[in-house]
């Protein structure tokens, strides 16, 4: 973006990588884990959005100083604040972009400028079912996982969709700082 370039400056989402590890199916715990891995977790999921916010605050900030409504949402995980189990490495990089959320918040709110985060948990996406069944978790595992759930469902990306929207519209300029959960009650 430069300074000719205005028209999207004021709201922007970030996403964190896609799913358990950017994609891929690994569910380890942290000691089984190795320093490659963990590194390209963190790479992503930490710094990547540390990166991009860095780039657009500048605009973000500009857009709010002159009165435009400006706010940053972070789309993160669930696990950034319950953790979860084969996941350390991931639920930590994004436990950090929150914290850059919160951070973030502080700095700007007097431009004004919002920062807030969206956490989906288990969502029921078709890169989702794939992995589950990748790994054998169709079935009774499958639908024992959604027990787990309050809401004794998945998630959908529309619930996730409308969340972040909703972070972004103009009747939330009194809100920052916040990670809002998308989990149907897991994590509260």
């Amino acid at each position: 973006m430069n300074e000719h370039n205005t028209g999207i400056t004021a709201r922007v989402a970030i996403v964190t990588g896609t799913g358990q590890g950017i994609g891929a199916a690994i569910a380890e715990p942290l000691h089984e884990t190795t320093e490659e891995w963990t590194r390209e977790i963190v790479t992503v999921e930490r710094l990547g959005v540390l990166t991009v916010a860095r780039h657009v605050l500048p605009h973000l900030r500009a857009a709010g100083a002159a009165g435009r409504r400006a706010s940053l949402v972070v789309v993160s995980s669930d696990s950034a604040k319950a953790g979860s189990f084969g996941d350390a490495v991931s639920s930590a990089a994004r436990a950090g972009a929150l914290g850059m959320v919160r951070s973030v918040a502080r700095e700007n709110a007097v431009v004004p400028m919002m920062a807030d985060a969206g956490c989906p948990g288990p969502t029921d996406t078709a890169m989702y079912r794939e992995l589950a069944d990748a790994q054998g978790l169709t079935g009774k595992v499958f639908s024992g996982m959604t027990r787990g759930i309050p809401a004794r469902r998945l998630g959908t990306p529309e619930e996730v969709a409308a969340t972040i929207h909703f972070l972004l519209s103009p009747g939330t300029a009194y809100i920052t700082g916040q990670a809002i959960s998308v989990s149907g009650g897991l994590t509260m």
